[in-house]
């Protein structure tokens, strides 16, 4: 008696096994679908317009040992210096410095 309820318990318990499996697979959903292209090299443009204020994060006054005009900036507002970050404009400056010097007799 007691090996015959083991197999229907079994019999039992594959049928709700394959019922599940069956309402798994069989539930209507279509398959994923994936649209591919091949890899192909070209320029990305961008562009974005936007209206408002840049407000920084942080604001940090740095003084300067030169003042004169800037002639180039390489840095953007609010963004980290690691090196040279402006040029001068020597022309100002080289003038200056002569006009200081000692006139010879």
């Amino acid at each position: 008696m007691k090996k015959k309820a083991i197999k229907i318990w079994c019999i039992v318990c594959l049928i709700i096994v394959f019922v599940v499996a069956a309402a798994m697979f069989m539930n209507g959903e279509d398959e994923v679908q994936f649209n591919t292209t091949a890899v192909t090299t070209g320029s990305l443009d961008i562009s974005v317009m936007a209206t408002g204020y840049i407000q920084p994060v942080e604001e940090i006054e740095v003084g300067t040992q030169v003042s004169g005009v800037i002639e180039k900036i390489y840095v953007d507002y609010n963004s980290q210096v690691k090196k040279v970050s402006c040029w001068l404009n020597l022309i100002n400056l080289l003038c200056r410095k002569n006009s200081t010097r000692p006139m010879p007799n």
